[in-house]
């Protein structure tokens, strides 16, 4: 229940963000979404999960535990993530 309404919040916030922007709207706007919906465990060896962004800083800032293991997850993503809009991007520009 709480990923949904988390999900779509982050839809929201990176359409709104976005806005402003004339060109590649929608790539920032994916890519925005992808930063702020990848997850991470919450702690070692636990099943919950919460965006890695925040666990991120909450270590850093409440724990004071600078560690880049909540971080890992968007090292697989983000690279992927460009990929996608790369390949999605050269399509679009032979095909239309």
């Amino acid at each position: 229940m709480y990923w949904v309404l988390y999900i779509l919040s982050s839809l929201l916030v990176s359409f709104f963000l976005v806005k402003n922007i004339k060109k590649r709207k929608n790539e920032f706007s994916f890519f925005l979404f992808v930063l702020l919906a990848t997850p991470a465990t919450v702690e070692i060896g636990s099943s919950t999960l919460a965006p890695s962004l925040f666990i991120f800083f909450f270590d850093l800032i409440l724990e004071s535990n600078f560690s880049f293991r909540a971080l890992r997850p968007l090292v697989l993503t983000l690279p992927a993530t460009i990929l996608i809009l790369f390949v999605f991007s050269s399509i679009k520009k032979r095909f239309y």
